[in-house]
């Protein structure tokens, strides 16, 4: 692990020097003891930072889509994580993309879908009041729409939650959902600009220093999506294909505390495996720079990244660690 850390640190200062970003430390670790879990197939990773320790949920069981997957969970208080527990997931059907996200009461919420067919997955979540020691039952939206499907939603002027969501009923689509209670919910619908058939799903949220909103997603054609809002999220542009390639893959931003974007995701490799995983830096969103290589493999999967930066300024970005573990990287700016 401490070979691993000199390793980034080496990395940032060949590459975020240029980038106008000073890096003062970078530190790993894999979240699991792969010795105390029977879990064959761990993925989709999210994190939470509170005031004492962090949060993290994942999916795991058999393989992905197998009726034996559920919603894990561990924290880290200190410099020691906890044993992981199953908190979501009878065994019945499987469940997917957990999502945390703390309203402004400090209530956690845990969004995640549930199903077999992802095409018609449920959309649900479950709340804690205790910093994640116990949690409610399961509480179902009547639109599949409400809430996100991966990545962490954003507060818009402290009061209306904006949620990226997307759905794989017929063709891949984005969408957008806004609620203040978790109850009456808008949802939002960019158009597509190309008339060809166009992909595009799993939307990350960055609310820049402006107040304008940008969206990148995943798509199937071999760069992220965008679409921009100037109206707080109440309306989004056209949906355009940008210059970042990207594989087929989850990925996740955020805009840092001074203003500067962040984006964690696949890059493109010879064989477009989810085998390397970046970070990208923007100051506007629109001109993306090399930041960081976390991992570059020849194979394996390390991908489905989340990215959030705690009160202290440190970035926290958790990830798939080859469907076997859950990684969990620290940059201290």
């Amino acid at each position: 692990m401490q070979l691993l850390s000199i390793f980034f640190i080496f990395i940032c200062i060949t590459i975020c020097n240029a980038n106008d970003l000073k890096i003062k430390k970078i530190s790993s670790e894999l979240i699991l003891n792969q010795n105390e879990y029977n879990l064959k197939d761990s993925h989709a990773p999210t994190i939470l930072s509170l005031k004492s320790k962090i949060l993290v949920a994942w999916f795991a069981g058999e393989k992905e889509g197998d009726k034996s997957v559920g919603i894990w969970f561990s924290e880290k208080v200190g410099n020691k994580w906890a044993k992981a527990k199953k908190i979501v997931g009878t065994g019945n059907e499987p469940c997917w993309n957990p999502v945390l996200f703390q309203l402004k009461s400090g209530r956690i919420l845990l969004f995640y879908k549930k199903g077999f067919d992802i095409k018609t997955w449920k959309s649900k979540y479950i709340f804690s009041d205790d910093e994640g020691m116990t949690w409610s039952e399961e509480i179902s939206f009547d639109n599949n729409l409400y809430g996100p499907v991966k990545n962490k939603p954003i507060y818009i002027n402290n009061e209306d939650i904006l949620c990226g969501t997307s759905s794989e009923l017929n063709g891949w689509r984005i969408y957008f959902s806004s609620t203040k209670d978790l109850k009456k919910w808008n949802i939002i619908t960019p158009k597509v600009e190309l008339k060809k058939p166009f992909f595009t799903i799993q939307p990350t949220i960055l609310l820049h220093k402006n107040g304008s909103i940008q969206s990148l997603s995943r798509t199937q054609h071999g760069k992220l999506a965008e679409t921009w809002s100037y109206d707080k999220g109440k309306s989004f542009s056209n949906i355009v294909l940008t210059d970042i390639k990207s594989t087929n893959s989850g990925l996740d931003g955020l805009v840092l505390s001074n203003g500067t974007a962040l984006l964690v995701l696949n890059a493109i490799t010879e064989k477009n495996y989810r085998n390397k995983l970046i970070i990208l830096s923007s100051k506007d969103g629109k001109v993306w720079k090399d930041f960081l290589v976390l991992e570059n493999h020849i194979s394996g999967q390390y991908s489905y990244p989340s990215i959030i930066q705690d009160k202290k300024g440190i970035i926290h970005i958790v990830y798939t660690y080859d469907r076997k573990n859950i990684k969990h990287v620290e940059i201290g700016l």
